[in-house]
């Protein structure tokens, strides 16, 4: 499986895929999500987790988004903040972070904030465009 913290239309979502023969992961992980509102939250509008399912036909691949930036902010930052993460995606979580912070307390509507987000995205974007480029081989005197 894979998990991404992304940014579509300056908002942040979470979201994690597995192939469909796994597809009891992504229920555990949604039976995990609904027992999170057992737990204290940092602000009275935190909202019950409803995490979306939807299946990718072509390749069999299910996801399940969470998109609610309260949701996001005061059940999953702090919980992934404090995971060790040994790649590249450990920079990307801090920045959709950032977009997290700017969108739960407000900065986004300020220019600065906004600015920052739109920043934030744009590198998002590009690094993910950079990902997909398929690997080059070799060719030695070329």
């Amino acid at each position: 499986g894979e998990g991404t913290f992304g940014v579509k239309g300056l908002s942040p979502y979470f979201q994690v895929a597995q192939h469909d023969r796994s597809l009891m992961v992504l229920q555990a992980i949604s039976a995990y999500i609904a027992q999170l509102t057992q737990l204290p939250t940092f602000s009275l509008n935190t909202g019950t987790p409803n995490p979306i399912f939807a299946l990718n036909n072509l390749t069999n691949v299910w996801t399940l988004s969470l998109s609610d930036v309260d949701v996001i902010h005061d059940y999953f930052v702090y919980f992934l903040a404090s995971m060790p993460f040994q790649t590249r995606k450990g920079v990307d979580f801090y920045y959709w972070s950032i977009v997290v912070y700017a969108h739960k307390f407000g900065f986004f509507y300020l220019a600065e904030g906004r600015a920052l987000v739109v920043a934030i995205a744009a590198y998002s974007k590009a690094r993910g465009a950079l990902q997909q480029q398929p690997k080059r081989k070799f060719c030695g005197n070329a």
